[in-house]
């Protein structure tokens, strides 16, 4: 009986012990320096913006109610973030970028 107590005990040492390691290099282009150089500001054209076709969304609240409303006369970015992602480096990304831009926007006074 006392060896088994003792193999018990001994099992989560053994599993703590193991080191966990992760791998923290930056792959996404644009985290970190630039292999080439950039084009100037102003020397390109950008994707004209549109406004957004209304529709039912559900809020945080869970409430129901139409993107239109959400957003009435506000300048809004808008994503669909997954939960999940396979893509190491755009869905990650993507999430701090959006991340940056609201706190960014945050300081700015109107």
């Amino acid at each position: 009986m006392l060896r088994r107590v003792l193999l018990l005990l001994a099992i989560p040492l053994a599993v703590t012990a193991q080191e966990v390691t992760y791998d923290n290099s930056v792959l996404a282009p644009g985290w970190t320096s630039l292999t080439f150089t950039p084009p100037s500001p102003s020397s390109y054209t950008l994707a004209s913006f549109t406004p957004a076709k209304d529709g039912d969304v559900i809020n945080q609240l869970e409430e129901k109610t139409s993107l239109h409303d959400l957003y009435d006369d506000k300048v809004t970015l808008l994503n669909f973030m997954y939960t999940t992602c396979t893509d190491i480096n755009g869905c990650p990304l993507a999430t701090a970028v959006f991340h940056k831009i609201q706190q960014n926007s945050l300081k700015i006074q109107r």
